[in-house]
């Protein structure tokens, strides 16, 4: 008579290997999930894009493999890309952005996506301003190009409001480095709040030491006032 309960425990006895087999590959599932990082990141340097992965200790910044990178692909056309500067500085990455973070932003998209934008013909908005105006191009370029590198993204879309609606070259650079002096008060601000002094001083050297292509007088005099404004307020 004791055939039924032996029965009865096999059966018991295999849902529950059942559900630790289950439980334990929904584990692995979820542990595998959470501890892959794949995203995308911005170089500045060159105006080109490439992903990046590797996996971590979920929930931690514990690394479990070194990074895999994938192929450099650019972002800007050849119109925009031969305006950029050689700079001494070593290639430099920031984030696009990181799979599975919901909606997190990181500011180097600002300027991933504004070099995607396309105009009615389907051609880049950038690159054919570009050939319309090279000589403010030319100008233009390496000054967003510096501002990406000091990771200023949030200013970016001011300075193609500038580079848009600016009359000419002069007008142009004058507005353009009166941007980039607002975002380095802004930035710089924050910096020494947190207490970051010698970030603070780098930033404002570096904004000190742009070079101004203009010869007008009036545009000079105007980027003086700036760069005053700029140490007047962080130092």
């Amino acid at each position: 008579m004791p055939e039924p309960n032996k029965n009865r425990n096999s059966g018991v006895l295999w849902i529950l290997i059942f559900t630790a087999v289950l439980a334990s590959l929904c584990g692995l599932g979820i542990f595998g999930a959470s501890s892959a990082i794949n995203g995308r990141e911005f170089s500045p340097n060159s105006f080109q894009w490439r992903t990046f992965r590797y996996t971590r200790v979920p929930w931690t910044k514990i690394r479990l493999t070194s990074t895999d990178l994938g192929t450099l692909n650019s972002v800007a056309p050849t119109d925009v890309l031969k305006h950029l500067a050689t700079l001494p500085q070593a290639q430099r990455w920031h984030v696009i952005e990181v799979e599975g973070e919901n909606g997190a932003t990181h500011e180097a998209n600002i300027l991933y996506l504004a070099l995607q934008q396309r105009n009615a013909s389907g051609l880049s908005y950038w690159g054919a301003w570009s050939v319309d105006h090279p000589q403010r191009a030319a100008v233009f370029w390496p000054l967003v190009q510096q501002a990406a590198m000091e990771r200023l993204y949030f200013c970016v879309p001011k300075l193609l409001d500038v580079a848009e609606s600016s009359k000419d070259l002069d007008e142009l650079e004058c507005r353009s480095l009166q941007t980039l002096a607002d975002a380095v008060i802004e930035s710089g601000t924050s910096l020494r709040t947190a207490g970051d002094d010698p970030a603070m001083d780098t930033l404002v050297d570096w904004f000190m030491a742009l070079p101004i292509q203009s010869v007008n007088t009036d545009t000079q005099a105007a980027v003086k006032t700036y760069r005053d404004k700029v140490v007047q307020s962080l130092r």
